[in-house]
């Protein structure tokens, strides 16, 4: 006997055509019933797939208008997200966009992309977009020429327009990855690139997915977690603003960078103190390329900011209260 159980094992093992006959015989006969109702959409959104897959998005866009007259019910929160990114990759500027990605033209695919999110206001907080511009961002910083007239300006210009993209969950993929390529970028432009701002906004450690705790092991070579190298940018900028640095931002900093540290006692780091509040933390700061400690600490003068001396030998660090300690300098 047909039933929603039925047409999900036929949509399942790719027989849609059975799937889609057997879901409207049922909806003719029972068009009030949730369950028909539910397994005819999952039916057309696998049409929709299907269709765009083959490249056929008029096809497509006619199984989406199927959908649409089922007013599927807005808690059924998974299937509006799927026909959403579906109905994205069906707009003029995104088709443009997605042959330009594969002719290799970055930027100007993150261009047609973002000219949606400016220009279109359906779709300017859709978190479908967002999620498009965002990996379009990541490929293009990626794969950006260092040696290009305005190429900073261009790292600057798309990571601010990275935060202002809400649909963006946090933590997420997207989010580690586009924060993993910073750390990556060549020089000069991560000299100049300004980390302590860009740590206000991504917020550790709540932004980290578990795995960013695990270190990469790569076919050819093994990295460090990405939080261990997050933690380290950050204290490095920290570093660098020196005295300069809003006081109450260098308190939450410490204090949320001790507590990464407590729960992550792997990471190898070392101690600093900050003038000004006579604290010392322990901080995980790994040290290239030998992953030494270092000393961070206040110089004789007054009012000054941190110092630091480094590279200690990792044979120089002892054991203090079950953590190594820095030698001193």
């Amino acid at each position: 006997m047909a039933s929603s159980t039925e047409i999900t094992n036929l949509r399942k093992a790719g027989r849609l055509a059975e799937a889609r006959a057997m879901a409207q015989e049922l909806m003719g006969a029972h068009p009030d019933d949730v369950w028909n109702r539910r397994a005819f959409a999952w039916v057309l959104y696998a049409q929709v797939k299907q269709a765009l897959e083959k490249g056929a998005p008029k096809e497509a866009a006619a199984f989406l208008q199927e959908f649409d007259a089922l007013a599927m019910p807005g808690d059924e929160v998974l299937l509006h997200q799927h026909m959403a990114a579906f109905r994205l990759k069906l707009l003029p500027n995104a088709v443009k966009a997605e042959a330009r990605k594969e002719a290799g033209q970055f930027a100007e695919a993150l261009n047609l992309l973002w000219e949606v999110y400016e220009r279109d206001p359906q779709w300017a907080a859709s978190p479908e977009l967002h999620q498009q511009v965002a990996w379009a961002i990541w490929r293009f910083l990626k794969n950006l020429d260092p040696a290009a007239k305005n190429s900073f300006s261009l790292v600057q210009t798309w990571t601010s327009r990275y935060r202002m993209l809400t649909g963006i969950s946090r933590p997420s993929l997207i989010h580690s990855v586009l924060l993993n390529q910073l750390l990556h970028l060549p020089e000069p432009l991560k000299a100049g690139f300004d980390f302590l701002d860009w740590f206000r906004f991504w917020n550790i450690p709540s932004d980290f997915e578990e795995k960013d705790w695990q270190p990469y092991a790569g076919p050819e070579h093994t990295s460090p977690p990405l939080a261990e190298r997050a933690c380290n940018a950050w204290c490095r900028a920290l570093i660098r603003q020196g005295r300069g640095a809003p006081e109450e931002e260098v308190q939450d900093a410490l204090q949320r960078l001790e507590a990464i540290s407590d729960a992550h006692p792997s990471m190898s780091g070392c101690r600093i103190s900050w003038p000004r509040s006579g604290s010392m933390f322990w901080l995980p700061i790994p040290l290239p390329p030998a992953r030494t400690c270092c000393r961070l600490s206040a110089t004789s003068a007054p009012n000054s900011g941190p110092g630091i001396s480094w590279p200690i030998p990792s044979a120089a660090r002892r054991r203090r209260n079950g953590k190594p300690a820095c030698a001193k300098p």
